[in-house]
């Protein structure tokens, strides 16, 4: 090679781990973009189960009995109460069923293959059926053709 010649030019070895070193960084930056994204979701997260704890907290001390409540107050915090507990086992009903969804959609989708393997087993049975009793009938209607010819 001479002097000048090939300045700033890259050999082919040269431009590939120019572009592996290239591949590498936009891979950390989105990489890490991710992971910016994950933790400010886990953030969100965090902060929205925090203000929902307050709002619990808050909720129950309204709905704890004081000693100077009237009747009334006494009466509306017991149904607060009731409704509160009405509502967290509805709660837990919605995640136990959320977590067996999955295995019944399982099954249920086995169940409609075998239904559809039996049905397209018997809709072929029901066309050799109908088949047999179109060969009977052929035959029967032969056998009284010749009954018919002797009998002539």
């Amino acid at each position: 090679l001479t002097k000048g010649a090939g300045k700033g030019a890259l050999t082919p070895e040269q431009k590939a781990a120019v572009e592996k070193q290239a591949q590498l960084q936009a891979g950390r930056l989105a990489a890490a973009e991710r992971a910016a994204q994950q933790r400010q979701a886990a953030e969100a997260r965090a902060q929205k189960e925090a203000e929902e704890k307050e709002r619990m907290r808050r909720i129950r001390r309204v709905l704890t009995p004081q000693g100077t409540d009237t009747p009334d107050v006494q009466q509306a915090v017991a149904q607060g109460q009731g409704m509160e507990r009405a509502l967290t086992f509805d709660k837990q009903r919605v995640i136990v069923a959320e977590q067996n969804l999955p295995a019944l959609q399982n099954a249920v989708a086995e169940k409609e293959g075998q239904y559809q393997t039996e049905h397209q087993q018997e809709q072929g049975w029901q066309r050799r059926i109908t088949a047999d009793e179109a060969l009977q009938k052929a035959a029967t209607d032969s056998k009284s053709e010749v009954a018919q010819r002797h009998a002539q």
